[in-house]
Parts: structure tokens; C-alpha cells; sequence
């Protein structure tokens, strides 16, 4: 199930910029559908930062790498035109402050792949943590609520 969710949210992220970029619903529906994985996958993180769920180190893997390929084209998909239409919640300073938000993305990009490559549940408690901050730092700047 991982792989083949992991394989979805991945192609869109690589095509969904050119295919959407004159279409804001579909753009909209793409970004929704990343952060629906992102966040999905997130809660089971968060169970094994807590000891709550056993540590599996292809899965952590798998996700890191998927997140931060994801954030580094994730902002692609926020072509010109695209806050009209769907369940939109991006918020305006995400055009207004372009520069703010590809860094935020640089940072969960990085902060994933340091999860990426743990090995231990130590390592990856250790490194869940920024990935949670760069998370919501850029939900506090860059999404309505």
C-alpha cells in the first residue's frame, strides 16, 4: 500500500505542474492530494517517534525520501491563477512571498531526508521533530486556516 500510495503522490508531484498549470481546480486537487499523504503518513511517524508503533526503517525511509521529494517540487504546483476554485487553502503570501515559501519547502525537503536516512528509532525520533517544525512553520505562513 505504501508503495503504490508513495508512487501516486510522487507522480503527481512531478507532472502536475505542467498539467495544471491552466487549470486551478485540478492544481488545487493535486496540492490537496500531497498534503493529504504528507499528513497521513505523518501520524504514523509520530507513532514511532512515541514508541507507540514499532520502528520500521524501510518504511521511514521510503516516506522521508517521498516528503522530500515532494517539497521540493510541491511548490510547482502553485502556478499563476491557481487560488480560485476547490477547497483552497493556500494563503495569497504564498505569491506574495515566493522566496519565504520555496525556503520553507527547502527546509522540510532537508529535514526529511535526515529522516530518511535513520536507522534507529533513536534517529528517527531524533529527526521527526524538524520535520513536524518545518511542517507547521509553513502552515502558519503559507496556509489559511
Amino acid at each position: 500500500m505504501l508503495r503504490l500510495t508513495t508512487a501516486l503522490a510522487l507522480a503527481l508531484t512531478v507532472s502536475a505542474p505542467a498539467a495544471f498549470a491552466q487549470d486551478a481546480a485540478a492544481a488545487i486537487g493535486a496540492r490537496q492530494a500531497i498534503m493529504k499523504y504528507l499528513g497521513g503518513n505523518m501520524r504514523s511517524m509520530a507513532g514511532m517517534a512515541q514508541g507507540k508503533l514499532d520502528f520500521n526503517a524501510d518504511y521511514v525511509k521510503a516516506f522521508g525520501t517521498a516528503a522530500a521529494t515532494m517539497a521540493s517540487s510541491y511548490v510547482l504546483l502553485f502556478p499563476d491563477g491557481s487560488m480560485e476554485g476547490g477547497n483552497n487553502k493556500a494563503a495569497p503570501a504564498i505569491f506574495s512571498d515566493r522566496a519565504g515559501f520555496e525556503a520553507e519547502a527547502a527546509k522540510l525537503a532537508a529535514a526529511a531526508t535526515a529522516m530518511a536516512a535513520a536507522t534507529t528509532a533513536e534517529e528517527m525520533a531524533a529527526t521527526f521533530g524538524a520535520v513536524g517544525g518545518a511542517c507547521s512553520s509553513c502552515h502558519k505562513g503559507y496556509r489559511l486556516e
